[in-house]
């Protein structure tokens, strides 16, 4: 029988081995804990961007495995969402004690510190998974199950109201929050001509010297939400970030009571329909739970993200600290496995020559014994096990899933690092193999959103709703037959999208 082939299933942009390999390592021990399956994935770290390869069957298996204990007891999803929370919550307030007087400790004492993170973290990845596990690419049983039951009830119309989350993400309350800034703007004659007009460095440089109030709150706000598109390794954003959005609400001449009255009646509205279209339905007690659980899933893959970014941005210090002591760039840091901190930090020496070869070009993970290969051995690896990917068709007209619908017609720029945001203009289709947060400059800025990638669940799908932005996501061919300056037509009420 040939050797089953690994496939890829998503890619992100900006990563380490720290912290993604905690990732597989999740995959393969902690999801075993709570599943009994393990699954065996792979990845390649190339210039710091990094491609995932997972192994159908063991992928499969544990599906299989969590689909049955849902079965057999939908309450398993609440005993996985508060997992999520206590373990999300909890790592964030111990990450705050980690970095205290880190300069003060010794290396032992250091890290110790750093191991502790890497097994919280590990832990906290190992029921955070378990949502792609149930919902991802072709293995996509919350969406499904909840589409069977309200196709059973002929309701299937209302997916995207009941998948709609009831909690607002951290994301969506820094926006509520910036909000309730722009007023001291708006009654200000001078200062919104200012915001409409000037660039952000003057901006900041006049509010300190003439709006110390003003400059306060924004100080404040950046300090209190500075982490929230840090995702694995930042960069935090700082207060021009703050300070661009809120010029560009006040170019929009943005309102921003009726913004808030508006979202507090759509959520309002949202939950009545929520409650409404349950009742109205002769449901089973899973059932009901499967549809209460659905937007509990949408908010929940967020949310874990957020908190982990959250830890993140908190443990930057440490992991600073760390490599001044190993004379180490922080990215060479990061490319260190656990033990290998431990080995240096006892010995004070590292393999800077490997280190190096990492930041080119590494594979990481269990296939189905533990990797880490580098330069041409890990090349050859990928090229004996993994299977090449299909090249998409040229098309005109391609398909994906609904995220969030409406219509919109413009110019495509693909976004898929930090990076290429500088060539995105306000009402440009962004079309991205997946969003992330670090991407949100850009994705404000869209008339729609298209992905390759993505589900029910997936961060395009998450922002979109909360932005009310059209997105088609799933698409799997979307960065393969459209290219910058293509304009094309998305249709996200039927899923369409259409160049013309």
């Amino acid at each position: 029988m040939p050797k089953e082939r690994f496939i890829k299933i998503a890619s992100e942009y900006v990563v380490s081995i720290f912290p993604t390999a905690q990732i597989l390592d999740a995959f393969k021990y902690g999801v075993k804990k709570i599943s009994g399956r393990g699954c065996n994935l792979v990845y390649v770290i190339e210039n710091n961007a990094v491609t995932y390869y997972s192994e159908p069957s063991s992928w499969g298996e544990v599906h299989k495995a969590l689909v049955s204990k849902i079965k057999k007891s939908p309450d398993f999803l609440k005993h996985v969402f508060s997992n999520i929370e206590i373990l999300g919550k909890q790592q964030v307030i111990e990450t705050k004690k980690f970095v205290k007087k880190i300069d003060k400790l010794n290396n032992a004492e250091l890290n110790r510190r750093y191991q502790r993170y890497i097994k919280s973290n590990t832990e906290f990845y190992s029921y955070g998974l378990i949502l792609p596990l149930l919902d991802f690419q072709s293995s996509t049983f919350i969406s499904q199950e909840l589409r069977t039951i309200l196709r059973r009830h002929k309701n299937e119309q209302h997916f995207n109201i009941l998948t709609t989350p009831r909690r607002d993400t951290f994301s969506k309350k820094q926006d509520i929050a910036l909000f309730k800034i722009l007023p001291a703007i708006k009654k200000d004659k001078e200062l919104i001509k200012i915001f409409k007009t000037k660039e952000a460095n003057y901006i900041r440089q006049y509010l300190k010297q003439n709006k110390k109030a003003l400059w306060q709150k924004i100080t404040d706000h950046t300090r209190r939400y500075a982490w929230v598109y840090y995702v694995y390794e930042g960069p935090a954003v700082r207060e021009d970030y703050f300070i661009d959005i809120l010029k560009d609400y006040s170019k929009r001449n943005i309102d921003p009571a009726t913004e808030l009255n508006k979202y507090k009646k759509e959520k309002e509205a949202i939950y009545q329909k929520q409650k409404e279209i349950i009742r109205k339905m002769p449901l089973t007690v899973y059932e009901k739970k499967i549809i209460e659980f659905g937007s509990e899933v949408v908010f929940m893959k967020a949310y874990r993200r957020e908190l982990q970014s959250w830890s993140y941005y908190l443990l930057e210090p440490l992991l600073k600290e760390i490599a001044r002591r190993l004379h180490l760039s922080l990215n060479q840091a990061r490319m260190l496995l656990p033990e290998e901190i431990t080995k240096a930090l006892t010995s004070g020496r590292t393999d800077n020559e490997l280190i190096n070869r990492r930041l080119q070009y590494v594979v990481y993970g269990y296939a189905p014994q533990r990797l880490c290969i580098t330069g041409e051995p890990g090349r050859n690896f990928i090229k004996n096990n993994i299977k090449p990917e299909k090249k998409a068709q040229l098309v005109d007209e391609f398909k994906g899933d609904i995220a969030c619908a409406g219509k919109a017609k413009g110019t495509v720029k693909i976004i898929n690092t930090p990076e290429d945001m500088k060539k995105m203009e306000r009402g440009n289709i962004l079309v991205s193999a997946s969003t992330n947060p670090n991407l949100m400059p850009a994705i404000r800025q869209s008339a729609a959103i298209i992905t390759d990638e993505g589900g029910l669940t997936c961060h395009a799908a998450i922002v979109s709703r909360e932005l009310k932005i059209p997105c088609v996501v799933g698409t799997k061919i979307a960065t393969q037959v459209l290219k910058d300056g293509d304009t094309v037509e998305v249709d996200a009420n039927k899923g369409i999208v259409r160049k013309i």
